[in-house]
């Protein structure tokens, strides 16, 4: 667990990343989404932050629609040694929020680059993750999600280009 205070708000440690693709069948489904790169929070450091309820409550909801932030996500390189990224995830609407992430690259060292190109991400919590079970239709996985687009990350693009040599 690490949950730090920062000047915008909290730090949060993810634990787990995934890229998500959908199936064959579900291609079609929000296009425009994918892929999705879903970061997993713990819950209980998740309600530690200052709008940590607001996420909660929006990926544990009835799952009755997807929430797309109005906003961005910047991701950045922490450290280099043994890569570390931070995401700061900053948006208007539906309400003001703001959430700072760190993960360590090493498992993502494969997806450097595609993350590096500004994909589409989700933020889930533990809890909500592990209720998703294999062959989850496409609707139910984006609704159990809070989606953000992510900006293009040079920096990131370059450590991809440092560790592929």
């Amino acid at each position: 667990m690490l949950a730090k205070a920062t000047a915008t708000g909290m730090v949060v440690l993810a634990r787990e990343a995934l890229l998500l693709w959908p199936r064959e069948s579900d291609r079609d489904s929000h296009a425009d989404l994918w892929p999705v790169f879903t970061v997993v929070l713990d819950d209980d450091d998740l309600a530690r932050t200052t709008c940590g309820g607001m996420f909660t409550s929006w990926v544990e909801r009835d799952h009755r629609a997807v929430v797309l932030l109005d906003g961005v996500c910047r991701w950045s390189v922490l450290a280099e040694d043994e890569p570390l990224l931070g995401l700061l995830i900053e948006a208007t609407a539906p309400v003001p929020a703001a959430l700072s992430v760190v993960l360590p690259a090493r498992s993502l060292r494969s997806e450097l680059r595609r993350l590096a190109c500004g994909p589409t991400v989700g933020i889930t919590t533990a809890r909500v993750a592990r209720s998703l079970s294999p062959g989850v239709d496409t609707r139910r996985a984006l609704r159990s999600m809070v989606l953000a687009r992510s900006a293009p990350a040079p920096r990131l693009a370059a450590l991809a280009e440092e560790l592929a040599s």
